[in-house]
């Protein structure tokens, strides 16, 4: 068995497109300290870049590892494991935001808030743990029990 679900973080979506027509706004209506086109223009492409690469979430659990790609798949984190120790469906606290986070529970995966899955696993002797944000935290705990068990 096979299990991948995908989550779209329209909060992301809607906060940069926002800014890229305040940015727009200010340089045509010169408001502020308005940027120049060049400044504008850099601006956008580099909000553009970040909608691209952080707009969805994919995981995948296939035999013995966890894949997730960000947005286009230019970010893919896959962590190979020798054993699955545990899984936990924990609430994620609103600082650790949303995108690619080192927290005190480990590394966090998330386009959304949402619930997350915090996996327990041994890799060359050590144990390891992660958390992904999920729209489907059980569905994912399943999935993660019966293919990497």
């Amino acid at each position: 068995m096979h299990y991948q679900q995908t989550q779209t973080g329209w909060f992301l979506i809607v906060i940069f497109l926002l800014a890229i027509v305040l940015l727009w706004a200010a340089h045509i209506g010169q408001f502020g300290s308005a940027p120049s086109q060049t400044e504008a223009l850099v601006m956008t492409l580099f909000l553009l870049v970040l909608i691209s690469q952080f707009y969805q979430m994919t995981t995948r659990v296939e035999k013995h590892k966890v894949k997730i790609i960000f947005g286009l798949g230019l970010i893919r984190i896959t962590y190979r494991m020798d054993e699955l120790i545990s899984t936990e469906t924990v609430s994620v606290p609103l600082m650790y935001g949303i995108g690619i986070r080192i927290t005190p529970m480990g590394w966090y995966y998330s386009v959304q808030k949402s619930k997350a899955v915090r996996v327990y696993f041994r890799k060359n002797g050590k144990q390891k743990s992660f958390m992904v944000g999920s729209g489907d935290p059980e569905g994912l705990r399943r999935a993660l029990e019966e293919v990497l068990k």
